[in-house]
């Protein structure tokens, strides 16, 4: 019996370190080389690619409110959760790779008989120190599946939380856009205001002088009236903007940490720094997720099948053992 037990061990051994992992090999899909006409003819630098690309605008505030937002944003925090998550999940599944050692010190003392020696009670003893080791012999390659299917998840969550943030900051600066457009709109509503005003005495003094008539001084009202309405209209879009802008930080919109007061349009004035079309697309961040959710899926065919195979386990103790 003791020289089968010698045999299995090194067999089972051989078997570990031979041992192959069940189910498909995932493979990354194969694209063609995207072809963007409007990329090619476009004002475009496509030498590199600035992932920086709102500090184009060269505009102090833009650049704090995008800071801003990625310190506080609770979405991101949500999402960088998940990937603190994925990483511990990640870790803990690799820790299946290694023996598990869990150390053991006992002692146990009672009184028996020994039938056949003596009817008399006696004392015994017995101390046991050491160390408990169980290993999984991974044979099928269930571990090495689902540490594949782990660190694809991870890197999905990783994309994840980067497609987040580069969502976070488009917002941020169309919303920011949309904050100083409706400032200059309001300005130049103003001066249209002021100029029909003008205008509106000029056309009332020549009726009264006989010159004109009541039917150009009911036109000037009308032209007063419309640009009058536009005002109010537009300093809603800035308060919509600014309480888009508040969410977007975190912040309440009354209390935001960063000066909006009204503003140049931010502009880019040279070509923006985008890169090669095709290398931009395999970067964008959703489309790195998905492809890691496929990986991640292909990865549990195999710890599927590996699950209907029996599992090899080897323990042991190992340590010292007295007693009387």
């Amino acid at each position: 019996m003791m020289s089968a037990f010698k045999l299995s061990v090194p067999s089972l051994l051989v078997l570990a370190l031979a041992a192959c992992a069940v189910g498909p090999d995932y493979k990354a899909p194969q694209t063609a080389p995207a072809k963007l006409e409007s990329a090619a003819q476009g004002n475009y630098d496509r030498s590199k690619m600035n992932a920086l690309w709102w500090q184009q605008f060269e505009d102090p505030a833009l650049n704090k409110l995008v800071a801003r937002s990625l310190d506080g944003n609770r979405d991101l925090r949500v999402a960088f959760a998940r990937l603190k998550s994925a990483r511990a999940i990640r870790d803990d599944v690799a820790n299946d790779i290694m023996p598990v050692v869990t150390s053991r010190a006992s002692s146990e003392i009672g009184k028996g008989q020994q039938p056949g020696i003596t009817e008399r009670r006696v004392n015994s003893e017995r101390y046991d120190l050491g160390l408990d080791m169980a290993w999984e012999v991974d044979l099928f390659g269930r571990i090495q599946r689902q540490l594949e299917a782990s660190d694809a998840d991870q890197d999905a969550a990783e994309a994840n939380l980067y497609q987040l943030q580069v969502t976070l900051i488009a917002e941020v600066v169309d919303a920011y856009g949309q904050l100083r457009g409706a400032q200059l709109r309001e300005a130049i509503a103003r001066d249209n205001l002021t100029n029909q005003q003008k205008s509106q005495d000029i056309t009332t003094q020549l009726r009264d002088a006989g010159v004109g008539n009541e039917l150009d001084v009911v036109r000037s009202d009308a032209r007063l009236a419309a640009v009058e309405a536009t005002v109010p209209q537009l300093q809603a879009e800035q308060t919509r903007q600014r309480n888009r802008i508040a969410t977007l930080l975190g912040e309440r919109p009354d209390t935001l940490s960063v000066d909006l007061s009204p503003s140049k349009l931010p502009a880019i004035a040279k070509a923006l720094p985008i890169g090669d079309a095709t290398q931009v697309l395999r970067n964008r961040p959703d489309i790195r997720a998905a492809e890691r959710q496929l990986a991640a899926s292909t990865a549990r065919i195999g710890v599927a099948t590996a699950d209907l195979f029996p599992r090899v386990s080897l323990s042991g103790f190992l340590g010292f053992t007295a007693g009387r």
